[in-house]
């Protein structure tokens, strides 16, 4: 889920408002970005940061202490969090709209946008906290949700009573304009979402200028990322990849696969053996990810990526300009 290569640059050190704050300012964030997915400076700039520092290399893995495990993680922009499996959300990354601060609430699911993350808790209700400028943090009351996502100054739900999907936050670009029609799953990335249905097909709407359109095919799984990108696994197990094809992305290696990420310079997927392969940019790295073949999900900001195994243990890689990779001990 990136933010926007070209929109302006909201740096890690903007002092935005958090999410139920009555004093939203204006303070002129064009997060462009989602799923997943995510930049909210000139994303992919080689002279926006340095790359990451040398002890900060994939390999800097969850070595928890605690008991627990993490048995879900999202990721855009600058920041990532991932869920436990005591139900806790945990943050890391740019906080400086106060995303990493996870509330203490138990939670049944996360989702992550550019500068907020949001929680689904057991009775189907939803929590957010990080920037809510654009009304993103604002959750419809009385509304259950069975699934939910985040994007750039949005946030989707699917209500539970219909299975239609309910947006708030940012209208500029028709996010707002949900389909009217029922939806097994929602995900959401820049300015765009799309719902998978019950025939597993895809509809997408929105996109500032970058519209994705609907893929062929019925698919398992699909994540959205910045700037009019998208990716999924299809029921085959193939993988495919619509929207913004800069950097080749439009061509996942050759195989069979379990997950699949978009981001708006680079990509990464799960193979069926559960090993990961990454292609695109890699001016930060974006392309070393760790070994193994345990793998199972993988999600992705502007320059880095965070992979959760079958043994709950999460590693991250790419930058770490603002400790994208610094994976917190568990509780």
């Amino acid at each position: 889920d990136d933010d926007s290569a070209g929109d302006d640059d909201d740096s890690a050190g903007d002092d935005d408002d958090s999410a139920g704050d009555d004093d939203d300012s204006a303070a002129g964030d064009d997060d462009d970005s989602a799923v997943a997915d995510d930049d909210d400076s000139a994303a992919g700039d080689d002279d926006d940061s340095a790359v990451a520092d040398d002890d900060d290399s994939a390999g800097d893995d969850d070595d928890s202490a605690g008991g627990g495990i993490w048995i879900q993680i999202d990721a855009e922009l600058f920041f990532t969090c991932g869920l436990t499996s005591d139900g806790l959300a945990l943050c890391w990354g740019d906080n400086s709209d106060g995303q990493t601060g996870a509330p203490s609430t138990v939670f049944e699911e996360i989702a992550v946008g550019d500068k907020h993350a949001c929680g689904r808790l057991a009775d189907d209700s939803v929590e957010c906290w990080g920037r809510n400028v654009e009304g993103q943090g604002n959750v419809p009351g009385g509304v259950e949700f069975t699934d939910i996502a985040a994007g750039d100054e949005f946030t989707c739900g699917l209500r539970a009573i219909d299975g239609f999907v309910e947006c708030w936050g940012n209208s500029q670009f028709g996010i707002l304009s949900e389909p009217a029609e029922a939806f097994v799953a929602v995900e959401a990335g820049g300015d765009s979402a799309c719902g998978v249905r019950a025939n597993q097909t895809v509809n997408c709407w929105a996109g500032n200028g970058l519209p994705l359109d609907d893929p062929p095919g019925n698919y398992d799984q699909i994540d959205v990322g910045w700037g009019g990108t998208a990716a999924g696994v299809r029921t085959d197990q193939s993988a495919f990849y619509w929207g913004f094809s800069d950097f080749q992305l439009g061509s996942p290696p050759a195989g069979l696969f379990l997950h699949f990420m978009a981001s708006w310079n680079y990509a990464c997927a799960v193979q069926s053996d559960g090993s990961l392969e990454c292609w695109g940019n890699n001016n930060f790295g974006q392309q070393d990810h760790p070994g193994g073949t345990d793998w199972q999900t993988v999600e992705g900001g502007t320059n880095h990526a965070c992979a959760l195994d079958a043994f709950g243990v999460v590693d991250c890689w790419g930058d770490n300009t603002i400790d994208q990779l610094e994976v917190p001990d568990l509780p």
